[in-house]
């Protein structure tokens, strides 16, 4: 099923994306699309149990819409950071419209960092609904790959407590933030266990975005520099297409504001001393990195989002991106993790996905999301 007459599939030869007409009297929820046979299941394993951990960002949200025309649903959609009741509440509905009705939502662990604004984004209330149930140890268990698009704290927490219910699993995850912020309070050794060489994974797929397409014209996606995106959303939203495409846009315009005025404190605060020296590299990598931010969002405010966990969700397991899976080790010079390509000698478990070209991203990415 496809919400637009496409001139090329999901995996399909580079090229511009075309649509030449809307497809009429669709249901309001995104499926893997009709092309699904060529379509690689997880680990090219048909029926696996999958996790998705999810802090329901807008690139998060690109993201699972890349996933629901990828692969069958997930067993498990955990949700956490800020306030887990609200985004469980939010997560309902977002399942809803990406057809992932077997799907169980899972409320995950909180963080002290809010999305300011968030409540707007709810249908009915800010309190959690009764649908989304509590994270139990079977729901480790019982999954055999694990895609994180958010710090990894829940696994972190069952790691401690139950480390052999990750052994000969696959885990997916992005990196950068998502684990710098819980290195800088806990220490390397709170996420050193993903990476080294006893890591109960079978294997990791670490995706950052930094310097991984070299030709980036920046972080973020927008009307600029990632055209067929946004023409393609337009006209899904002046047809009143697809609601999930609706839920996009309102996280849009909500996280930007936020993240805004988030990036100004930060910057306010470097320079005051809050996070210790003004002069020292870490204060000083931590501003550049806030002033990059607020640059490229401003003058695209609600119409762009960061090219983060879209494209892991985008290029993990496409053939189109094989040659780009470079097998290496992880190691961590505060604030960063550093990745060195290895040779592959059969016993490496941990790859990243390197030298992609922008536009061959943008359309992979877009032709899945609107498939």
């Amino acid at each position: 099923m496809l919400r637009y007459a496409i001139g090329a599939t999901a995996f399909g030869s580079l090229g511009y994306l075309c649509y030449t007409k809307y497809v009429r009297h669709l249901q309001s929820k995104k499926t893997k699309t009709s092309s699904e046979e060529s379509t690689p299941s997880l680990d090219g394993r048909e029926g696996l149990s999958w996790m998705l951990l999810t802090d329901l960002e807008p690139d998060d949200m690109v993201a699972m819409g890349v996933l629901a025309a990828r692969l069958d649903s997930p067993s498990y959609l955990v949700v956490g950071e800020g306030s887990a009741d609200l985004k469980g509440a939010r997560a309902l509905t977002y399942a809803k419209h990406l057809g992932w009705n077997e799907t169980l939502v899972v409320k995950g662990l909180p963080s002290d960092k809010a999305f300011e604004g968030e409540e707007v984004l709810v249908e009915h209330s800010a309190s959690l609904p009764k649908e989304v149930c509590s994270l139990k140890p079977d729901h480790f268990t019982q999954t055999d790959t694990f895609i994180c698009l958010k710090p990894p704290r829940e696994l972190c927490a069952h790691y401690m407590a139950a480390p052999d219910d990750f052994r000969g699993k696959r885990l997916i995850l992005y990196g950068s933030f998502n684990l710098r912020t819980i290195v800088e309070k806990e220490g390397w050794e709170a996420v050193s266990w993903i990476f080294d060489e006893s890591s109960p994974f079978r294997e990791v797929i670490l995706y950052e975005s930094y310097k991984a397409i070299p030709d980036a014209p920046s972080t973020s996606a927008n009307k600029d520099n990632c055209p067929e995106f946004w023409t393609a959303l337009d006209g899904s939203i002046k047809d009143d297409i697809d609601d999930f495409d609706k839920d996009l846009c309102a996280c849009l315009a909500t996280w930007d504001a936020a993240i805004l005025k988030d990036c100004v404190d930060t910057m306010e605060e470097c320079e005051a001393g809050s996070y210790g020296d003004p002069a020292s590299e870490e204060v000083k990598a931590r501003y550049s990195r806030n002033k990059t931010c607020r640059d490229q969002v401003m003058p695209h405010q609600g119409r762009q989002f960061v090219m983060a966990d879209c494209v892991l969700a985008t290029v993990f397991d496409n053939p189109a991106f094989a040659p780009n899976k470079t097998p290496i080790k992880v190691t961590y010079e505060a604030p960063y993790l550093v990745k060195t390509p290895v040779d592959d000698d059969g016993s490496t478990k941990v790859y990243t996905y390197q030298g992609m070209a922008w536009e061959d991203v943008c359309h992979h990415m877009t032709s899945m999301f609107f498939a």
